[in-house]
Parts: C-alpha cells; structure tokens; sequence
C-alpha cells in the first residue's frame, strides 16, 4: 500500500494503488466504438499538428476525457509507443485501462503551464495536485510525437514538489 507518482500523457497524478487493486481488461472494441477522427494518420502542417495537439490535452487534461483524447488522437496500428515500464504491456490500450482504473483522476486539480510545438514533436508542462499542500502536487513536461495526423509516441519526465520539511 502507499502512494505512487505517476504523470503520463499530459496527466499528473498521485494515486493510491493498494496491492489488491485491479485495472479490468476491457477490449480495445469496448473502449474506442467509433471510429478515430485522426489515426491511422493523413498529412498534416505543424499548424494542423499543434492545433490537433491541443485538443488532445483539452481532452485528456482539461476534460479528463481519457477516451475522447485516446480514441480520437493515439494510433493503434502501427502500435503506440508508450515510454513507461509501469505500463506494460505498451499500447493505447493498455494505457487507456492503466488510466481508467484510476479513482482518483477525476478529482485531480490538472494545469497546463505551458506547451509548444514543431517538427512533428509537441510538449506540455503540466501540474498535478491531489491537495492545496506542498507535496501534494507533481510536475511533467510530456512530450508526443506525431506522424501527420496522429499521436504515435510519448516520453515523459516527472517530478514530485517538495515539501515545506523537504526544502529546509
């Protein structure tokens, strides 16, 4: 039992995941019924990209939409490429289930800082908080690539705030 740090895409959180607890195996059919509005990709400009990129995070971060952003904006085929040893197996939709079994998602207090795009490569610096304490917030700069119209990739770097006894 205990608390674990955990950010991935765009999503900064502590959840508390005790021993006994389960993420149900669902089918990738169940999670995403419709068909994605982007992936398999198409051509896109960065400024498609960027755009794109931003309703992803308004998805995912901003509406803690975890469907909408995954099944619209990360591929499937070819496989997405998930830079995290806590998900295994990689994929979209061993991710979406990490992130769906978390209680604790929906009443996360999440802020985009600031983001940027160009190159195929966009990034978000985000803050997540369980509490107004310190300590209760982590920190993440998330960074995606794309291929045209699509999310194929993504890397994260994550890092708890300190407490008040922790920075004296």
């Amino acid at each position: 039992m205990g608390l674990r740090d955990l950010c991935l895409f765009g999503t900064c959180l502590r959840a508390q995941l005790l021993a006994t607890d389960t993420i149900p195996i669902t089918s990738p059919q169940t999670i995403c019924t419709e068909p994605s509005l982007y992936c398999p990709p198409r051509p896109a400009t960065t400024d498609e990209q960027r755009v794109l990129m931003g309703k992803y995070i308004d998805a995912v971060v901003t509406r803690k939409d975890i469907k909408d952003g995954f099944c619209n904006h990360v591929t499937a085929d070819p496989p997405y490429i998930q830079h995290d040893p806590d998900i295994q197996p990689y994929g979209k939709e061993a991710t979406m289930e990490f992130l769906l079994g978390i209680p604790a998602y929906a009443d996360m207090n999440l802020t985009v800082l600031r983001s940027g795009f160009d190159n195929g490569l966009g990034w978000a610096h985000i803050v997540g908080c369980e509490g107004p304490k310190p300590g209760d917030c982590v920190q993440a700069v998330d960074i995606y690539r794309f291929d045209g119209t699509c999310i194929m990739e993504h890397w994260a770097v994550i890092q708890r705030e300190k407490t008040d006894r922790e920075t004296r």
